[in-house]
């Protein structure tokens, strides 16, 4: 799950505005609020199911870059 209290702490700023795509998550109930006070995120019984398809939606640009630029051997 994603703690939002921590994620603030950590970067100082809302992982909502951050990361739109968590947003479309909730919205598609691959993710939900584990708590009444909406501080712990984290993914559905179908948002597992979907977990390799949803962590690259995470990733950021220059992660992408170095996944696209990294040679298979």
């Amino acid at each position: 799950g994603l703690n939002f209290a921590l994620y603030q702490q950590e970067f100082g700023s809302n992982p909502l505005d951050d990361f739109p795509e968590l947003g479309v998550l909730i919205g598609l109930h691959l993710a939900a609020w584990a708590n009444p006070q909406r501080s712990l995120l984290r993914l559905t019984d179908a948002g597992f199911e979907l977990s390799d398809a949803i962590g690259p939606l995470l990733y950021s640009p220059d992660i992408r870059r170095l996944s696209e630029e990294y040679q298979w051997r």
